[in-house]
């Protein structure tokens, strides 16, 4: 065992302590509470596990992805858009590791009616950049 091992403090988040264990390249590390007391351990599996509940990807559905503008009001602009055909919002994740002044939105969606799908992703691509919409139930990706 190490002697003075990292640990991840009770009240952290997931993606704090993912963050902790990337940082540290560590699959696993005991979780202490405020006393040092070891709680329980996290490992990448807990990570992974997560990431597959925040994602909604066990649902299948269809994920949009998007570059929108980093502004207030941009991810509701799109999303506003997928609501309004009826869609089902299942998870919004962002992040801001592309282009300055653009972040990366991915939202995905079930319960979207087929027979209007083209009509939306039409109308998603005249008001923001569309990357690419995965359809998860039928493995079919398009940009």
């Amino acid at each position: 065992m190490t002697k003075d091992p990292i640990t991840i403090p009770l009240d952290c988040t997931i993606d704090e302590a993912a963050q902790i264990l990337l940082e540290h390249k560590l699959s696993g590390a005991p979780v202490v509470d405020d006393e040092g007391q070891i709680a329980g351990v996290i490992t990448q599996t807990d990570i992974f596990r997560g990431l597959v509940l925040f994602t909604g990807v066990k649902k299948a559905g269809i994920q949009f992805a998007f570059q929108l503008e980093d502004r207030p009001g941009s991810i509701k602009e799109v999303s506003d858009i997928i609501r309004n055909y009826g869609c089902l919002l299942v998870s919004i994740l962002s992040g801001q590791d592309v282009q300055a002044g653009y972040r990366r939105v991915y939202i995905r969606v079930r319960d979207c009616d087929p027979e209007r799908l083209e009509e939306l992703k039409e109308e998603l691509k005249a008001k923001a950049n569309v990357l690419y919409v995965m359809d998860h139930a039928k493995r079919n990706k398009q940009t």
